[in-house]
């Protein structure tokens, strides 16, 4: 790697390989061309994302009212999303960009649909007023999150693994209080997780803005794959902290 001119070429490699901090393939480019491919792949992550939370939100509202019939399908709603889920993490590479963004906005409806039942039930408890101050409260904590790891010039890769194993725990945790009746699970699983959630986020934007060059490795229209996966992890952030927030606020208000 030499630099020429401001611009950066890795030598050697696989076609569309540059290790992080350089190009984003064998041609060298300047700072500012890097700066501004990143800023386009950030926008296209994004971009995907909010239309699958405006799919999510939108079929949860127009199905509250029918929450009580929907929620027999719920267990079988969970199901198919985390079939939806183990198979795009594991098949992304075999994976047509098309059947990516099939899967992830089948994903997103069928949360809508899990989330009808969820509005049905605060709605039953005179709580439905808590939806909008929560998603509020999302929105502005998921933006300054999603903030911080777009601009962060520090190397987060070491709190990657941390990340993972503390979500692992969450999950194990979160097992645990199906079967015990505990306060102390339940801080764990909602403040805990808010806080595991809310790192992720800054982690996972982070390493959105700095594995861009690696696309061209998941084959065919890899830009658009890992877009789309790349927005599919974060609308799961939001999805997890905005269920927090509505743990939180609910009980604020109760």
């Amino acid at each position: 790697m030499t630099p020429q001119d401001g611009s950066y070429q890795f030598q050697g490699g696989p076609p569309g390989y540059a290790p992080q901090g350089t190009a984003f393939g064998p041609k060298g480019y300047s700072s500012a061309e890097v700066a501004k491919s990143e800023q386009s792949f950030l926008t296209k992550v994004f971009g995907w994302m909010a239309l699958g939370l405006a799919i999510t939100f939108a079929i949860a509202l127009m199905f509250q009212s029918q929450g009580a019939k929907i929620a027999p399908w719920l267990w079988p709603a969970i199901f198919i999303q985390l079939g939806i889920a183990i198979g795009m993490g594991f098949g992304l590479r075999k994976l047509s960009a098309g059947a990516v963004t099939a899967l992830y906005l089948v994903y997103c409806a069928v949360t809508g649909f899990t989330f009808a039942v969820l509005f049905a039930a605060l709605a039953a408890s005179g709580q439905s007023a808590v939806i909008w101050p929560a998603f509020l409260a999302t929105a502005g904590t998921f933006g300054l999150m999603a903030l911080i790891g777009a601009t962060t010039k520090m190397d987060l890769s070491k709190f990657g693994a941390f990340l993972f194993f503390a979500l692992i725990g969450i999950v194990i945790v979160s097992l645990l209080g199906i079967f015990i009746n505990a306060t102390a699970i339940t801080w764990i699983v909602m403040y805990g997780g808010l806080l595991v959630f809310m790192g992720l986020t800054v982690y996972e934007v982070w390493a959105l803005k700095n594995k861009r060059e690696y696309a061209d490795m998941l084959g065919p229209a890899g830009d658009r794959k890992l877009a789309v996966y790349g927005a599919f992890s974060l609308y799961l952030n939001f999805i997890n902290i905005f269920i927090r927030m509505l743990y939180i606020l609910g009980g604020s208000r109760s």
